[in-house]
């Protein structure tokens, strides 16, 4: 299941500029229940062992972002500019269990109507995880002629991630930070023809 919404905001200036405000809800969700069917399988009459499997996955998370758009005047041209702030936060769940209770199938006559979801299970995989992000970014579009433009810019960007066992909310199992780290943008475009 996905369910995502959004909404966005514009406003454009006396002077041309237009600022933008933009954001994003989402919420993915996955369930399943099932049975699987492992090791040797008897060729004479089909019959393998039937296992039982539990999953409940999902991810939500929000993400914004504002900017500041426009044209100056230099050096007798008209160039682009955007400036701009976003922000990302997402959380993922894992949860996933398989059955202690076996239960024989017939691969050659299978019967769907074997119930999966009772009986003991074990849970196998358990984790919570958080990523976020912040950046702020800017990027020009220089006209150096009618016809060729210079196109730079950068992003710098916050993140952090970790992930947690919560069947041991003490174990982190992984994780990282990364500290205003610099993305630079330089390009050429080139018009061949008008």
């Amino acid at each position: 299941e996905f369910t995502n919404f959004g909404a966005e905001l514009n406003h454009r200036f006396a002077n041309g500029w237009q600022a933008r405000l933009a954001a994003n809800n989402f919420n993915v969700s996955t369930f399943e229940n099932s049975l699987y069917v492992r090791g040797p399988i008897d060729p004479d009459d089909g019959i393998g062992v039937g296992e039982p499997y539990f999953n409940n996955d999902g991810e939500s998370g929000y993400n914004l972002d504002a900017s500041l758009t426009g044209e100056y005047d230099a050096f007798g041209r008209v160039h682009q500019f955007v400036v701009g702030a976003s922000y990302l936060s997402s959380n993922m769940s894992f949860d996933e269990s398989y059955g202690v209770d076996e239960t024989p199938f017939n691969i050659y006559d299978p019967d769907y109507s074997i119930p999966v979801a009772g009986g003991e299970f074990v849970n196998f995989f358990n984790q919570s995880r958080d990523y976020r992000q912040v950046g702020v970014y800017g990027q020009t579009n220089f006209r150096v002629t009618d016809r060729l433009r210079l196109i730079g810019g950068g992003r710098l960007s916050w993140a952090d991630f970790d992930s947690v066992d919560r069947n041991n909310p003490a174990r982190i199992l992984a994780g990282y930070d990364e500290n205003a780290v610099l993305t630079p943008m330089l390009g050429a475009v080139y018009d061949l023809t008008d």
